[in-house]
């Protein structure tokens, strides 16, 4: 478990979902894998972003908001290769996370070299690592603001994920009225 500003993640074990022959290169075949990853919020922030922390967030007793994701990726293995066997080889594995605002930041090196050497296209990548989400009717979605995408890779052991998305910040007007004293604590 991992415990940043307050947030609790739990991540937790790989599983395998199945395994079928690769769509791609016949003499392997393709695995599954899952690993479901918990994250909870707390109510409130006790302190600032920028101060330290000295106490875990269950020191403060605060109400949480739990949400959970599910990681999936696929891993080639030899052909042949049982879903029982496989899991047995997984022991600490983890679903290491790439995500950015810029496709390139999320690509594998095997990924852009098909760019520039097979039928691949940039906008073919695109589409299938775009975040979205699903909308109260239940369909899939755009997220709102620049392109995020993300990319799951499994690693033997846990990885930190790589996040390199850029956030809104506090519009320009804003920060000058700041800046010259408007409305400073």
């Amino acid at each position: 478990m991992l415990e940043t500003s307050g947030i609790k993640t739990t991540f937790g074990k790989v599983s395998v979902d199945n395994i079928e022959p690769h769509a791609f290169k016949d003499q392997f075949d393709r695995a599954q894998v899952r690993q479901v990853v918990t994250k909870q919020y707390p109510s409130a922030r006790p302190n600032s972003s920028l101060a330290g922390e000295f106490f875990s967030g269950d020191a403060f007793g605060l109400d949480t908001t739990e949400y959970n994701s599910n990681r999936v990726s696929w891993y080639t293995v030899p052909k042949g290769t049982t879903v029982d066997q496989f899991s047995k080889l997984l022991g600490k594995a983890h679903l290491q996370a790439y995500r950015s605002n810029d496709i390139n930041d999320v690509l594998s090196d095997e990924q852009k070299w098909s760019l520039n050497n097979t039928d691949q296209t940039l906008e073919n990548y695109q589409d299938r690592f775009r975040v979205k989400r699903a909308d109260e009717k239940g369909n899939i979605v755009e997220l709102e603001g620049p392109p995020q995408y993300v990319q799951y890779f499994l690693q033997t052991t846990f990885v930190e994920d790589i996040d390199k998305r850029v956030t809104t910040t506090t519009p320009a007007t804003a920060l000058s009225a700041m800046d010259a004293g408007a409305g400073v604590p």
